[in-house]
């Protein structure tokens, strides 16, 4: 997923496609995808701009504590 989160284009298109899917197949609540959308935005957004800086760490504060990390 880091790789994806520091490249540009066909990236955002999987990752929103991935989106798509989760609403549509799995049912995922168009809240939770839309939150998804803004976690990855903000990923990609970070990912551009400082690419010193692992994945793991720009979205520490994303991640539920259960998952550890």
């Amino acid at each position: 997923m880091e790789t994806l989160s520091n490249s540009q284009g066909g990236a955002t298109g999987c990752i929103e496609l991935r989106e798509l899917l989760d609403e549509h197949i799995k049912g995922d609540s168009p809240e939770q995808c839309d939150a998804d959308r803004a976690t990855n935005d903000f990923d990609s957004e970070a990912g551009a701009n400082d690419t010193g800086v692992s994945c793991l760490q720009v979205c520490s504060f994303f991640r539920p504590n259960r998952l550890g990390g």
